[in-house]
């Protein structure tokens, strides 16, 4: 059969020469004579075709898989100038000498390409790799052959899109780099000519001959590819500076080109003198949060650019605002010019200020160093209490450059500020599992039951555990390991939220908060609240009679004056039930929040508040209600209250009432003598390891969670504040939150600590 199938088509030709479907003569030699002829057979069963594609480092055929009667791509690996081939001979000839190691070193990079494509099994947009093997001395990978056109040839036929058009093209494209740099590579070579378009609703990327891949074994960077108008100017550079952000230039630059019909000025031109017109400024119809991400995606500057390809599709679908880099440069120089003249100053006021950042800068590399390198492949396990953190921590593992061991929760990494790409090559050894020990499925009660297990011997112990709701952290023969010459070196205090107060509170250092919380009264507009339906007046806080319209903040003596007047209805959330000991000067208050006191006297205690009947005292002293909703519109068992005391994370709850509505509820912070109420939250501890990788490895992972400073559409909207304060900023802008980011701003220290571990109330 193989002499009667055509060999550009492989439609059966019968024994004709010519082929009636395409015109192929047969025995038409190959159009370069190293290429394989057309009827080699490889493996086999694989029938080589007519030559489809060439590189520097390979040639692309169309073949026939006569096992499985379908059509494959294959592709030889045949690097230009290492190797050569007499026509019509299979075998290829490799050049003696430093060429022959070159060539060794290259196949066996050929060979990693394949398995990392191999992974993503048979992904919707990125081309599927079926099979690799060795044969006449080099190595071919079995690809999905696609009968489509180029995006390159598309665009030269179209010209310029319509953004919808546009968008529906890019999307996959997208798609395709979130699964690419979940696992560790970085393509490099994002270009229309490696992007094919197979059908209405199919958009393949393909060509990983450039890519940083993510393997341990060395060898794992391709070949230079430079790309006139898709490249970023790092790229012609050393690979050093390169990162995920590489890959956004390039798929912005394929958007603007799509959008406008011309490929972007080249990146290196630009940065002498940047010429770039945005879409808009070319007078295309686009939108404008549309055309700042395309902008913001080809920024010259990597550290413009948005960090992570979710970023960037959150921009472009209008759920992330997008600036120019223009506007980000200004910022930055803003915020540099104000540090450098408090820098100064501090600088002026201590005599011995060099002496001190000399210290810091020696200090502060002992996560990584010489002497603080992970060796090998390192697990390290991760235990906490609730799904949120669960999915907070994924997250950051996946942004550190780390893996995840169940799925991938982010395709986003740090914004490159933190460490060196040098720094960060290393983290793709640390892989996390993270275990929710409240899961239904793990086997206990809480965080007590699973840490007991572990001391008994019954389980063992995690690397790194959530601490905030254990009642002994300290008991058991496994010892923490101190923060205070790792994570806690590592921060410059200045750009941290309360983190002044953190020796006070853990002055041993074995615990580390990777966020906070403040006491927030959420004011409700009338809501029905009582068990029998009886509606409520608005709270008076809420601002609608002009009284409170100005005001940011509230006494707390204010509110209890009010709801024990019977004037004002208050729920204070059992989290921060601790608050009491302010007004009952009470020892009774447990180390986890429950009281020892009797139900009469936890009555009189909160006797301020209204409504307060047996069996809500009841579910107050239940500890399995810890931390659990109070507020539920079709409760039977629903609280009284227009006016909630708790933290940032009750905004969840009220989204599932009728108080969710843009003017349900308005936020006030209640505090004491003009002082805020914070609290330390998301605290971690280390256990001490006879493994100095997973030591380390835990060590690094904790200070990516205290150091994060940039977060997803959605992600921060119900979760206590992060302690950076570049993150405060990005994850208040994301989540709607700029004012209240603006009011802890105005009236952040003094402030009162609520130590949640003790129960102490310390002010600051």
């Amino acid at each position: 059969m193989a002499n009667e199938l055509c060999m550009n088509c492989f439609s059966v030709k019968g024994p004709y020469e010519v082929c009636r479907y395409c015109g192929y003569v047969e025995g038409t030699p190959p159009e370069q004579p190293h290429y394989l002829r057309p009827g080699t057979v490889l493996k086999g069963h694989f029938i080589v075709g007519t030559a489809i594609g060439v590189g520097g480092f390979g040639i692309t055929y169309k073949c026939y898989d006569a096992t499985l009667g379908v059509i494959v791509a294959i592709k030889e690996f045949f690097p230009v100038g290492l190797v050569n081939r007499s026509p019509g001979e299979m075998k290829v000839g490799l050049l003696s000498g430093e060429k022959e190691k070159q060539y060794k070193n290259q196949i066996k990079r050929f060979l990693m390409e394949a398995q990392s494509i191999a992974q993503f099994g048979k992904a919707n947009d990125i081309v599927n790799v079926f099979d690799y093997f060795e044969e006449n001395n080099t190595a071919y990978i079995v690809m999905e052959y696609i009968d489509g056109v180029l995006l390159k040839d598309y665009l030269e036929k179209q010209g310029a899109l319509s953004p919808d058009i546009a968008m529906t093209i890019i999307e996959p494209v997208v798609e395709a780099l979130k699964k690419i740099h979940a696992s560790g590579i970085i393509h490099r070579d994002i270009s229309p000519d490696n992007i094919f378009i197979a059908g209405e609703d199919s958009v393949k990327v393909f060509d990983f001959g450039a890519a940083i891949l993510n393997d341990e074994s060395g060898a794992k960077e391709g070949e230079k590819v430079i790309k006139v108008g898709y490249s970023a100017p790092e790229q012609y550079r050393d690979s050093a500076g390169q990162g995920y952000f590489t890959d956004i230039y390039s798929i912005g630059a394929i958007l603007y080109q799509m959008i406008t019909g011309q490929k972007p000025i080249e990146s290196t031109e630009r940065e002498y003198k940047d010429e770039l017109k945005s879409p808009l400024e070319l007078g295309f119809d686009i939108e404008p949060n549309l055309d700042r991400a395309i902008m913001e995606a080809l920024a010259v500057q990597p550290a413009l650019r948005f960090q992570g390809i979710q970023q960037f599709d959150d921009a472009i679908n209008g759920k992330r605002k997008a600036e120019y880099p223009k506007v980000k440069l200004r910022i930055r120089k803003r915020k540099r010019i104000m540090v450098a003249c408090m820098s100064l100053l501090a600088l002026a006021a201590i005599g011995v200020g060099g002496l001190f950042f000399n210290n810091k800068i020696k200090h502060s590399d002992k996560l990584y160093n010489e002497n603080a390198k992970i060796e090998k492949a390192t697990d390290i396990v991760v235990w906490v209490d609730n799904d949120k953190m669960k999915d907070t921590v994924e997250k950051t593992v996946s942004r550190a450059n780390m893996k995840v061991k169940s799925a991938v929760k982010s395709t986003k990494t740090s914004d490159g500020g933190q460490f060196t790409k040098e720094q960060k090559a290393e983290n793709p050894k640390i892989t996390v599992e993270v275990k929710n020990i409240s899961d239904k499925n793990s086997g206990y009660k809480d965080m007590d039951a699973a840490l007991k297990a572990a001391k008994d011997g019954k389980e063992k112990y995690p690397d790194m555990i959530q601490t905030d709701d254990i009642t002994d952290i300290t008991s058991g023969e496994k010892k923490m390991v101190s923060l205070k010459d790792n994570v806690y070196a590592m921060l410059n205090l200045r750009d941290y939220s309360y983190m002044s107060a953190y020796s006070k509170y853990y002055p041993d250092m074995k615990q580390m908060p990777t966020s906070f919380d403040i006491v927030l009264m959420y004011a409700l507009k009338d809501i029905q609240t009582s068990r029998d339906k009886k509606s409520l007046m608005e709270s008076r806080w809420y601002g609608k009679d002009g009284d409170y319209d100005n005001c940011k903040t509230v006494e707390l003596d204010e509110i209890l004056k009010n709801a024990g007047s019977g004037s004002e209805s208050v729920y204070i959330d059992r989290k921060y039930r601790t608050l009491l000991s302010l007004y009952q000067n009470s020892t009774d208050v447990n180390s986890d929040g429950t009281w020892d006191s009797s139900d009469e006297d936890i009555k009189s205690s909160i006797k301020q508040f209204d409504d307060v009947s047996a069996d809500t005292v009841s579910w107050l002293k239940d500890k399995n209600n810890y931390g659990k909703k109070q507020f539920e519109s079709n409760s039977e068992n629903y609280l009284k209250g227009i006016n909630i005391i708790s933290g940032i994370e009750y905004r969840k709850e009220l989204y599932k009432t009728q108080a969710a509505e843009s003017d349900g509820y308005r936020l006030l912070i209640p505090v004491i003598d003009g002082k805020m109420l914070v609290r330390y939250t998301g605290t971690f501890s280390i256990f001490d390891n006879d493994d100095k990788d997973k030591k380390l490895a835990s060590e690094r992972l904790l200070y990516y969670m205290v150091a994060q400073d940039d977060f997803e559409d959605g992600e921060i909207q119900n979760y206590p504040l992060v302690l950076s304060s570049n993150g405060l900023e990005a994850a208040t802008a994301i989540s709607g939150q700029r004012s209240l980011e603006k009011m802890i701003k105005e009236i952040q220290t003094p402030c009162i600590m609520l130590n949640t571990n003790d129960g102490k109330i310390n002010e600051k």
